[in-house]
């Protein structure tokens, strides 16, 4: 049995979230919109941040990936945190006790919050990944029988309508 059949993700991070206003004058401008972060393969310690996006020369980071909970010493001193990210990616849980738990990745102060811890646990029903944070709350830490909730997203009503944007990743128990 791989050890990876041993991990649970954390949740991604959302993207960063920037409110506020610019004058502009009519014309053509460049909008740039970044792709979504990729879930971790067997054997990486992480997912992929999801990239940037700008307009106006403003730039709004990428989400941070979640942590696979991948251990890569034998002793299991090895840390896999999330991401940091506009808001940080949750971090994994992995099978093992008394290793540390993974923390969740940093968000970019103004864009997003931190990704929830995870949990490590050689108990199957015991270890469990954090939420990914969102632009208006972070993430929450793993319990012991639960993944961490991805945080809101930031509130804004702009198209008219009350909408949260950037919300983090969430998890359910393995």
């Amino acid at each position: 049995v791989s050890q990876s059949r041993y991990n649970v993700c954390g949740g991604g991070g959302g993207g960063g979230v920037l409110q506020g206003s610019v004058a502009v004058i009519p014309g053509f401008y460049q909008v740039k919109v970044g792709a979504g972060g990729l879930d971790p393969q067997v054997g990486n310690a992480t997912s992929m941040n999801g990239g940037n996006s700008s307009v106006f020369g403003i730039e709004a980071v990428g989400g941070g990936g979640g942590s696979q909970g991948f251990n890569a010493a034998p002793n299991g001193t090895t840390i896999t945190p999330g991401l940091p990210g506009g808001s940080g990616g949750g971090g994994g849980g992995t099978y093992g006790n008394g290793w540390p738990n993974n923390p969740g990745g940093a968000g970019i102060e103004g864009q997003g919050f931190k990704g929830g811890n995870g949990i490590n646990n050689a108990s199957t029903s015991t270890r469990a990944g954090g939420g990914g944070g969102g632009g208006g709350q972070a993430g929450s830490n793993a319990s012991n029988y639960n993944g961490g909730k991805g945080g809101n997203g930031k509130l804004s009503s702009i198209t008219g309508v009350d909408t949260y944007y950037g919300g983090g990743g969430g998890l359910v128990r393995r």
